[in-house]
């Protein structure tokens, strides 16, 4: 009892952390414009540039200034995306496979909505892929075919309150982080994204220099290195970012790819029936204490 009643309490200030940082985050894009289509604020993507720029002074640049679109994605070398695609692929195919065996009613779909049917599971690809069991999101799954990583990007997904399944597949590792034994991190977290915000809103934010300077839009700061002679041209080459990798590389690149995708989409599937049959127990529980 007291031990469920420690847990309740935890849950609502966690609850309320999270609340004040959706407040300030919409606050902060109505003050610099950062609206959707619909005028509604772009919390996600505030959100992403907070938590991946260390500057405070170029967050409240891209704020002022959003970066638009250009013919650089176009000529960005497909080859990440395409693993990524590739692994999302034939993990959540073999994944419906294997759920399908147990017995459950499944669909894969690239939305959450359903025009028709009633399914036990769907399987929602994108980034991440979700699991939903009769209506409910138990897991995330975030599959990454390279070997970059983004911490921050893993952190807003801790933000949710279903578990992440985190899949590397050229390390072949899959591991199942769940928020509620994160609490302390998120809350942490969160409370210093709050800080954050609040030091931007006053204008009192920090201009730190560090490495990104040689990329930084703000040609304003006394930091700004962009417009150097060397970063001019260096930013020259990197408009067709291709994989710099040498021959050698690349063979052990794509062949430990394809070696490892099997194991990890074995060890996905292990972890998510795993969790469908924990909370279908725990529903037909329920539904017999009813």
């Amino acid at each position: 009892m007291i031990e469920r009643a420690g847990q309740e309490f935890q849950n609502d200030a966690l609850a309320l952390r999270k609340t004040k940082l959706e407040e300030k985050l919409a606050e902060l894009c109505e003050r610099y414009k950062w609206l959707d289509k619909e005028n509604k604020p772009r919390l996600a993507s505030a959100f992403a540039i907070l938590t991946s720029n260390l500057c405070e002074q170029e967050v409240e640049f891209l704020f002022r200034n959003p970066p638009v679109s250009s013919s650089r994605t176009s000529r960005f070398d497909r080859y990440w995306k395409e693993k990524s695609d590739t692994a999302t692929f034939f993990i959540v195919s073999n994944l419906a496979s294997l759920i399908t065996e147990t017995g459950f009613n499944v669909r894969i779909a690239t939305e959450a909505r359903v025009p028709f049917g009633h399914y036990d599971i769907s399987l929602i690809s994108g980034n991440p892929c979700r699991v939903t069991f009769n209506g409910t999101e138990i897991l995330k799954i975030e599959i990454k075919g390279s070997s970059g990583i983004s911490l921050s990007q893993i952190t807003r997904y801790l933000y949710e309150p279903s578990p992440l399944l985190l899949v590397r597949v050229l390390t072949a590792q899959v591991t199942l982080l769940e928020p509620t034994k994160l609490q302390e991190y998120i809350c942490f977290s969160i409370d210093t994204m709050i800080d954050k915000v609040d030091r931007i809103l006053g204008g009192k934010y920090f201009t730190i220099k560090g490495k990104y300077c040689s990329q930084c839009p703000d040609v304003s700061c006394p930091y700004n290195l962009a417009l150097s002679t060397s970063n001019l041209e260096q930013n020259k080459k990197s408009f067709f970012s291709f994989v710099g990798m040498s021959d050698n590389e690349f063979n052990w690149d794509i062949q430990t790819f394809f070696r490892n995708l099997k194991i990890v989409s074995e060890k996905t599937a292990d972890i998510v029936l795993q969790e469908l049959c924990r909370h279908n127990s725990e529903s037909t529980r329920r539904t017999g204490e009813i």
